[in-house]
């Protein structure tokens, strides 16, 4: 407050003294003329320390009463104020700055229009004086200024000139806020998420009205509020197919299916992600078409696991009976998951070489794809892929992918009874998952290497076992006609169950599988 009364008083004082500069006549006025340029510049800055004080104000109101605009409103009347005084200086920087101020404002009372063309001029402004330098100081200037400033600031600094205003860049700053801890952040972007859908919703803009469904539906999500998500995402899904637009229609059903797939419902999710990706296809959208692919084969796998599929180790041959638990449905929806993994490895694949950056859904669906052939009874086919999602993983720099792929592959070779590399690639799975401060991987990494570690043991057993039985007719042949002396016998090594219990057909892989689809 006594900044705020001081600041005033400096203001009244100078235009006073202005008014008694612009009386003068002749050679004074002349002289005057540079006087009155310092003066505006000193009071534009007094204005802008009103307007900061103002603004802190009106952030306060928000927090303690917040149907309360008295403080908003008192800094938007200085703000507007200062600007028209800038208009008259060529400081572009501090106009863009303060039109980020405005937009945030305007954003308060509700005012939309304003706040979008506000928003709009300052990225046109910033523009004029195009830099990394403007670009640095108008975010360092609006630190502090809350997500609506926020919002603005990234519409400023888009890269294309026609960057729509949407709420999705104030989804992104509230993200980001949150992931530096910030508190209330996403709980802020939703507010004024949904004050723009109601605003676009009496507008009649029906594409705009599902553009903020869609940016509800996602903070929603983040905020783990799955029923509300779940409505959003169908209110957007019946707008994009009144706009006849498939392309949104399908980003709609993106987010309908992970609400499913939050939910742990594989059916509805499988349904869901096959019509979004026939959507995408309507569009021509390639990558989200690979998308819904490997949705459909990491739902399908899912399914399958629900409803008995597993490996049988029961032996030499018995991983090619996968299937045989769950009947000719589980075979089925395995046959699903197969095909619609190559069709996104494939997808993928001619689109990297034409350039597009999907190298990490190609690892995606490698693993879906080895995870549905395993379950098959297809281990020397489930390996290739395994292998290749490890190498991919790892490419990306996607380190929880990568001990997951690491897991698949040991859980793979276990199946191919080669133990020995099986139980060394767990461990490196087990480091990976410990060095990430993964404890759900790492105790899953460890179940499955006290089993490998058993299996390499008792063949190391029967390994020696053969040597003795080799040598035993040397040895008698060597005592002549004395009494018969065999080799000491050892009894064999415990065999630890594999993870998930002790039958002969495990459950490694549907952990494995779970681990791989989240």
């Amino acid at each position: 407050d006594r900044a705020r009364l001081e600041a005033s008083a400096a203001l009244g004082r100078l235009r006073r003294r202005s008014g008694n500069l612009s009386g003068e006549g002749g050679a004074s006025q002349k002289n005057g003329r540079p006087r009155r340029a310092r003066r505006r510049v000193v009071e534009v800055r007094l204005l802008r320390l009103l307007v900061d004080l103002a603004y802190e104000e009106a952030e306060r109101e928000l927090l303690e009463s917040p149907n309360e605009t008295g403080q908003c409103e008192e800094a938007l009347s200085l703000a507007e104020r200062c600007l028209s005084l800038l208009q008259d200086t060529e400081d572009t920087e501090g106009e863009s700055r303060l039109l980020v101020v405005l937009s945030s404002l305007y954003f308060r009372i509700g005012r939309f229009d304003e706040a979008v063309r506000a928003g709009e001029d300052a990225r046109s402004k910033l523009q004029e004086a195009r830099g990394s330098r403007g670009r640095v100081r108008v975010h360092a200037a609006t630190t502090g200024l809350g997500l609506p400033a926020a919002y603005a600031v990234g519409a400023a600094n888009s890269a294309s000139s026609s960057a729509p205003m949407t709420p999705d860049l104030l989804l992104a700053a509230a993200t980001g806020a949150a992931r530096q801890g910030e508190d209330g952040a996403l709980e802020e972007a939703l507010k004024v998420a949904a004050r723009m859908r109601d605003y676009f919703r009496r507008l009649g803009d029906a594409k705009k009205e599902a553009s903020a469904l869609m940016t509800v539906c996602s903070t929603q999500l983040l905020l783990g509020n799955l029923e509300p998500a779940a409505i959003a995402a169908k209110r957007a899904r019946m707008l994009y197919s009144e706009e006849s637009d498939a392309g949104g229609r399908g980003e709609a059903m993106r987010l309908q299916l992970e609400v499913h797939c939050r939910r742990g419902e594989f059916r509805p999710a499988l349904q869901t992600a096959e019509r979004a990706g026939a959507a995408f296809r309507e569009a021509g959208d390639k990558l989200g078409e690979a998308r819904m692919m490997c949705s459909v084969a990491q739902n399908a796998v899912s399914l399958a696991l629900q409803e008995g599929a597993c490996v049988d180790r029961s032996g030499p041959n018995g991983s090619r009976n996968g299937h045989g638990h769950g009947g000719s449905s589980v075979k089925e929806m395995l046959g699903k998951a197969v095909r619609a993994a190559e069709g996104a490895v494939g997808t993928c694949r001619a689109l990297i070489a034409d350039g597009a950056d999907c190298m990490l859904l190609l690892a995606y669906s490698c693993a879906s794809l080895a995870q549905a052939q395993l379950l098959l009874g297809l281990p020397d086919e489930a390996m290739e892929g395994a292998d290749e999602a490890v190498v991919l993983f790892r490419d990306c720099g996607d380190r929880a992918g990568e001990a997951s792929a690491l897991l698949q592959s040991a859980d793979v070779l276990g199946v191919l009874q080669q133990w020995q590399e099986a139980f060394e690639t767990a461990e490196e799975a087990l480091a990976l998952c410990s060095s990430q401060g993964d404890e759900r991987g790492a105790g899953l990494a460890r179940e499955l290497i006290a089993y490998l570690r058993s299996r390499v043991q008792e063949a190391e057993w029967r390994r020696q076992q053969q040597q003795n039985l080799q040598l035993q007719p040397g040895l008698q042949a060597v005592a002549g006609s004395g009494p018969s002396q065999a080799l000491p016998h050892f009894a064999p090594p415990e065999r630890r169950p594999p993870p998930g219990g002790g039958a002969v057909v495990d459950s490694s892989a549907a952990a494995v599988a779970a681990r791989v689809v989240e």
